[in-house]
């Protein structure tokens, strides 16, 4: 599992979880990232503390097992609030949801000004929270990623470590009107004739 992110110039790093702690320090751009070892499925919510310099950030509940990304178009987006079937409160404890908040649109502007041009970096376009699912919540979720969650958690029930069940994590990045095209990555566009003629 990586950990990263970003601190002072070469000011020393730690990030420790579930018992460990590992230890680094940010490069001369000031980013900064750690393995941990390897661990097996928990439902068991922990904190993970990451510390550099004076700054300490805490995040609680974190569990470990599967993570999934649902990205596509309008179709990705449909909520379960808009669909026909009832989700399953009896998994909602094992499931978490990361929604994307991009300060930048897809698909609906053909010419980007200055403004969301800068805006196109990670730590502005990627920008989300985690969510455990609740009645309050599970209406504003995708309903394909919750219920392809819901369906991985149900087979994976019992499958951890003592027969315990497994959480299972979706990041969901989706965007009404996006291409084909930026699904896929540039260098399985060009290695195709076709594909490359669109691509350029």
């Amino acid at each position: 599992v990586s950990i990263w992110g970003t601190a002072r110039t070469l000011e020393a790093v730690s990030v420790s979880f579930a018992g460990q702690l590992k230890t680094t320090t940010a490069d001369a751009s000031g980013n900064w990232s750690v393995e941990l070892d390897p661990m097996v499925a928990s439902t068991n919510g922990r904190r993970m503390v990451v510390s550099s310099g004076p700054t300490t950030l805490s995040f609680s509940n974190v569990l470990v097992g599967e993570v999934w990304l649902a990205a596509g178009q309008s179709n990705m987006r449909w909520t379960v609030g808009q669909s026909t079937d009832s989700p399953h409160p009896e998994n909602f404890p094992l499931l978490r949801m990361c929604n994307w908040d991009g300060t930048v649109g897809a698909g609906g502007a053909t010419v980007y000004g200055p403004a969301e041009i800068a805006a196109m970096n990670p730590e502005n376009f990627y920008t989300g929270s985690w969510e455990p699912l609740g009645a309050s919540n599970i209406g504003t979720q995708s309903a394909v990623a919750y219920f392809f969650a819901n369906a991985i958690a149900r087979e994976l029930r019992g499958t951890g470590p003592g027969g315990s069940d497994v959480p299972v994590g979706v990041v969901e990045l989706a965007y009404g009107g996006t291409s084909t095209e930026a699904f896929i990555p540039a260098s399985v566009l060009q290695a195709d004739p076709f594909l490359k003629a669109a691509f350029e």
